[in-house]
């Protein structure tokens, strides 16, 4: 099978891994297009970047099927050749207006996708995003105990709550990670030995993203939330959730202070999110289902 995926801005890691998952572990056959964008700091290695209209025409007429990402069908020149369509959707672009999001693709016939799981609440099936074995790249810091924090954007991510309820913390360093490369952010996380994913306000969250993933690749626990309706999907999506919540009593900072200071409550959890990748967002898990995808939508 021949698939094309496009894709833009934040959704180009995703686009990225799940291009690389179906070249190794799958016989089929995958290109990706994005395009750089200004402020676009996470540097992502591409297979087609910037091609020009011809270019793009190319690459459509050769593919059987195309994985268009979030708003990224606007990089398709209009006179190309129709092909079959599954879109994929990430997070705020589809949250704000689903419905307008899925009568599109219902009188257009795509297949919806999402990769995260509080998406799939309104209609998109969950495929979830690719993630390698990071392990080997884990090397905590001998001396501070250290917090990561990716936060793509503050507000949503609850950063500021994040940095004043871990202040002067003894023995407590929070690396706050922005404006940097995909691969200098993960060697940062690969010094810590606790990564915060969303501390957002009351009922908002998507549970955790590719930061959390990356973060139980590499082999240490994850602090995040979300409201109990998107909680209750990843139940019913994966079966348990992955990461440690500071609700109740566990606030923030006692939890922080409990996973320093309490080695098998963080083995707990450190194991946890290593078999939710495992059985997950292993690259050949996420390739399969959406090659599954691919044949069924096509009806092969």
């Amino acid at each position: 099978m021949k698939i094309l995926l496009v894709a833009k801005g934040d959704w180009s890691g995703a686009g990225f891994a799940l291009y690389k998952a179906i070249n190794d572990t799958t016989e089929h056959e995958a290109h990706i297009i994005s395009f750089s964008q200004p402020g676009d700091y996470l540097q992502y290695p591409f297979d087609i970047l910037d091609p020009s209209f011809d270019e793009i025409r190319k690459w459509v007429k050769w593919a059987e099927i195309l994985n268009i990402y979030d708003n990224a069908e606007d990089l398709i020149p209009i006179d190309c050749p129709i092909k079959p369509v599954i879109m994929g959707y990430h997070g705020s672009w589809y949250r704000n207006d689903p419905q307008k999001a899925n009568l599109m693709a219902e009188k257009r016939g795509y297949l919806q996708t999402c990769l995260t799981q509080d998406l799939s609440l309104f209609g998109p099936i969950w495929i979830g995003r690719a993630i390698e074995d990071l392990s080997a790249m884990h090397s905590p810091d001998p001396n501070d105990f250290i917090v990561a924090h990716a936060p793509t954007w503050r507000p949503y991510k609850g950063t500021d709550f994040i940095i004043e309820a871990l202040e002067d913390m003894p023995g407590i360093k929070l690396d706050i990670i922005e404006g940097v490369s995909n691969k200098e952010c993960l060697k940062r996380k690969a010094k810590a030995h606790v990564l915060i994913d969303t501390i957002s306000p009351p009922g908002v969250g998507a549970g955790f993203g590719t930061n959390a993933l990356e973060a139980w690749s590499l082999g240490m626990p994850v602090i995040s939330q979300a409201p109990p309706g998107v909680e209750g999907r990843i139940k019913e999506l994966a079966g348990q959730i992955p990461y440690c919540s500071p609700f109740g009593d566990m606030l923030l900072r006692n939890l922080v202070e409990k996973l320093r200071n309490d080695r098998e409550f963080y083995a707990r959890w450190r194991d946890i999110g290593r078999q939710y990748v495992r059985e997950f967002h292993a690259p050949q898990v996420i390739a399969q289902k959406f090659i599954d995808l691919c044949e069924q939508f096509l009806g092969l």
